[in-house]
């Protein structure tokens, strides 16, 4: 079993999307070598701008910071999430628009050496890569989640497994799956990110009789928004 992936954007729309300041010169130099270029960076504006807001727009619960909310009251929590979740998003973006700088420091360098932008670049850039996939748990593990999602409209809630091995080697850092085949692309192993899994772990319904059992052999390493009171009731040691 394989979980599709969305499809990656391109190496020009990062450019597009960056708030680097090298990658704004590339882009201006870029869109004035090449007409392609330039009609694909006018027809983007409007995606990259929806882009850009959707990065904090998926974090509501931003909203209620400094709106009144009572000290230890359920909303303080959310609060607190959804503080943390920017924060993590923001690194994960500025790490992302560092590396792109660098990228286009070298290409624009080769540019002011006199290499010309041809249409065999335009297409690189411009290029979309395939979906990607990544193999799913084991086939007994995707059947009981297959079932539950046919039993319930909340598809997104119903269809995560009820053991949680949070150990697993496709969300360690740096892990790889021949699933990507030959690529630049890693795996990102933030791909279900601390937000996503704690939103699937509140649900948006009650879930009543559901206990979810999380296993890990490095409990130190867990943030404390995933296992505070209320997600994880019960910690059990089991040694040997």
């Amino acid at each position: 079993q394989q979980l599709a992936l969305p499809t990656p954007k391109s190496l020009w729309r990062m450019f597009l999307e960056s708030t680097s300041d090298d990658c704004k010169a590339l882009v201006k130099e870029l869109t004035s070598k090449s007409d392609r270029l330039k009609k694909d960076e006018e027809s983007q504006r409007s995606d990259v701008l929806r882009s850009m807001n959707q990065r904090l727009a998926g974090l509501p619960a931003l909203g209620l910071v400094g709106e009144g909310v009572q000290q230890d009251s359920p909303a303080t929590q959310l609060c607190e999430d959804a503080l943390e979740s920017a924060t993590n998003l923001q690194s994960r973006y500025t790490k992302l628009d560092n590396i792109l700088s660098a990228h286009a420091k070298s290409i624009k360098s080769l540019l002011e050496s006199g290499t010309e932008v041809d249409d065999d670049f335009v297409n690189e850039l411009l290029g979309e890569v395939g979906s990607l996939a990544v193999p799913t748990s084991d086939s007994s593990t995707s059947s009981s989640s297959a079932a539950a999602a046919e039993e319930s409209p909340f598809e997104a809630v119903e269809a995560i497994p009820s053991i949680l091995d949070l150990d697993s080697p496709s969300d360690k850092k740096g892990s790889k799956s021949s699933a990507f085949g030959p690529s630049l692309l890693k795996p990102n192993p933030d791909a279900l990110s601390l937000s996503g899994l704690l939103n699937v772990l509140d649900g948006v319904v009650d879930t009543p009789g559901r206990i979810v059992i999380m296993t890990t052999n490095h409990p130190e390493m867990l943030d404390p928004a995933l296992i505070r009171p209320g997600r994880v009731d019960k910690k059990l040691l089991l040694g040997h």
